[in-house]
């Protein structure tokens, strides 16, 4: 592993973040061509603006550490084999370049560009940039959470415990057995909006702000959730999958449930599903 990421790097990799969303993603927001959309996959679409600010993003990281690969998420679905390879490394960045494309697409604002470095497979910094608010979280195992460069305080616990707290479950691509049983338990939480609506980005955002006390998920793949979950985790919250093993980027399961407080981890899972914290 390498030394310490300092305030210097955190500051410098969020800067380019910013440079690369101005030049990139805001200038398309709600002005995108019908040729700069185009199908990627059954349930995905990607723009001009993922590849575009995933290329800049990826030049601007290979200055501040010359060498070292990207994990992006365009790339890596243009390159079957981009992933493997990487990993196999150990050290290297993941970026996602325009988290909530949907959301861009749409001209609503619940999109993010996301970045974590991983050395020898462990996540030790991470940034989450909300290009429409201007808002940037960042951090590293020797810095605590920032936002906008200022440390951010832990969220406060919800007067009524678990039974008042806020979450939501992202069960559309988990097999049947496990949808039906999350999304009937989830009737015991506060409502939220529909659970298509927003962005990882935007989630993470909203977990490190208090605003909410959960999120379950299906699908990992580590350009939406290795930035997000080493920012809650460093914030006091807990990321697991759902055999209570820490999240970790190069671990292609499915399953993971993240909460801002680690002594509620396992109360939220046996609430929403109880057959995994059973086994």
């Amino acid at each position: 592993m390498t030394d310490a990421i300092d305030e210097v790097l955190l500051d410098a990799v969020g800067r380019a973040i910013r440079d690369v969303a101005a030049t990139a993603i805001m200038p398309r927001f709600r002005a995108l061509t019908d040729a700069e959309v185009t199908a990627k996959g059954a349930d995905d679409v990607v723009t001009a603006a993922d590849v575009e600010a995933e290329a800049l993003l990826t030049a601007r990281l290979n200055v501040l550490r010359p060498g070292l690969p990207v994990l992006g998420e365009e790339s890596s679905h243009s390159d079957s084999g981009l992933r493997a390879r990487v990993e196999r490394r150990a050290t290297y960045w993941v970026v996602d370049p325009l988290d909530g494309t949907k959301e861009f697409v749409a001209g609503r604002s619940g999109f993010g560009v996301m970045v974590a470095l991983v050395e020898s497979e462990t996540t030790t910094a991470a940034w989450i940039y909300l290009p429409v608010a201007d808002r940037l979280y960042d951090g590293a195992l020797s810095v605590s959470v920032r936002r906008d460069g200022t440390r951010l305080p832990p969220p406060e616990s919800r007067p009524g415990g678990l039974e008042d707290a806020m979450g939501f479950a992202l069960t559309r691509f988990s097999p049947p057995e496990v949808r039906a049983m999350v999304d009937e338990r989830m009737r015991r939480f506060p409502s939220l909006a529909d659970e298509g609506s927003g962005s990882a980005a935007t989630a993470y955002a909203d977990l490190l702000e208090g605003q909410l006390d959960f999120g379950f998920y299906w699908r990992t793949e580590p350009w939406d959730h290795a930035p997000g979950t080493f920012l809650v985790g460093i914030a006091g919250g807990r990321c697991a999958r759902l055999d209570g093993d820490p999240y970790r980027p190069s671990d292609d399961r499915t399953g993971l449930l993240v909460t801002t407080r680690q002594d509620q981890w396992a109360e939220t899972l046996e609430a929403l599903y109880p057959k995994a914290s059973r086994t």
